[in-house]
């Protein structure tokens, strides 16, 4: 009996763990529409100047930018997490929303 309660507990603990959840957005803070591919997978096309993307789905882990601008980036933690890319005319920042 003991067993199948111990049992019953270990389930109920780890369906109630959840999987990582990030998104990620780009805002162009450049002086020029801009297009961002992420990992040659995740496109954010013409962005114009002090606009901001609708946020995709994203994996944990490091990342590389490419299109109009170059770089690279890691998300990560538990539970659920925004992010923003900032695209600046002399670089990039990633932010957590």
């Amino acid at each position: 009996m003991k067993l199948l309660v111990a049992a019953c507990a270990v389930c109920m603990f780890l369906s109630c763990v959840k999987d990582p959840d990030h998104h990620v957005r780009v805002r162009n803070l450049s002086e020029h529409p801009i297009t961002i591919l992420i990992d040659d997978t995740i496109r954010f096309d013409s962005i114009a100047v002090q606009q901001k993307s609708v946020y995709k789905s994203i994996q944990e882990g490091s990342h590389q930018v490419g299109g109009d601008y170059f770089g690279n980036f890691v998300v990560e933690g538990t539970g659920t997490h925004k992010w923003t890319i900032e695209i600046l005319d002399d670089g990039m920042n990633l932010v957590e929303d």
